[in-house]
């Protein structure tokens, strides 16, 4: 199991909950299961309605480009 680094720890608290766990999983090179696992054990929480769209598509123009 790799380790979570702290810039990967900072993304997920920056993220978590504004845009869909499997796109942050993606992202974080991670498990959709190791996204929440570390989220909960790091106290984060997925309110509904959340998502935030724009930031997603931002976000995935910058990884994938």
């Amino acid at each position: 199991m790799r380790r979570w680094s702290e810039r990967e720890i900072e993304v997920l608290k920056e993220y978590y909950g504004r845009i869909p766990t499997r796109d942050l999983a993606r992202i974080l090179s991670r498990t959709v299961d190791a996204v929440k696992q570390k989220a909960n054990t790091l106290g984060l929480r997925f309110p509904e309605g959340s998502v935030d769209e724009e930031l997603l598509k931002k976000i995935l123009e910058v990884r994938e480009g």
